[in-house]
């Protein structure tokens, strides 16, 4: 959204973004995330729900990662957030608000509470109890299982 009036979003961003949304620069995350709260309360069109959000910020510019919000779960004043790749937001969203999973459960609360940035390649050695092949061999990378039991 690259606007605080809720009235004329008929639809979310999308890829490739060309500018700059500036209503919410120099807004911290919280005061992002307690506006959305506030004032998105119920869908406006298919893109844009009211229990999950996409947050861009400095790090989006260096690693193409956005922290995915899903507060659906939440207790009052509390954020549940994780960092990931757009791919992983979009189908992060779809299983939190379509499919009411919570971002406290499986492989999502691991990557929430670790603090650890979801991408596809973290996401699948995590699924995969930190096995994964190498040299026509099955390793196991502890860390990854570890997070995954966390």
């Amino acid at each position: 959204m690259d606007t605080k009036d809720v009235s004329s979003i008929i639809e979310g961003s999308s890829p490739n973004i060309t500018a700059s949304p500036t209503a919410f620069l120099g807004y911290t995350f919280r005061e992002v995330v307690d506006w959305f709260d506030t004032n998105v309360t119920k869908p406006v069109a298919m893109t844009v729900r009211t229990s999950c959000l996409l947050v861009l910020d400095d790090q989006t510019l260096e690693d193409n990662s956005c922290v995915f919000v899903c507060n659906q779960d939440a207790a009052p004043g509390e954020i549940h957030s994780l960092r990931c790749t757009f791919d992983l937001a979009v189908q992060n969203a779809i299983a939190c608000d379509l499919l009411g999973i919570s971002i406290e459960d499986g492989a999502l609360g691991c990557f929430m509470r670790s603090g650890v940035t979801m991408t596809k390649a973290n996401l699948e050695l995590v699924n995969n109890g930190g096995l994964y092949f190498e040299g026509g061999e099955v390793k196991l990378d502890q860390y990854w299982r570890d997070l995954g039991e966390w």
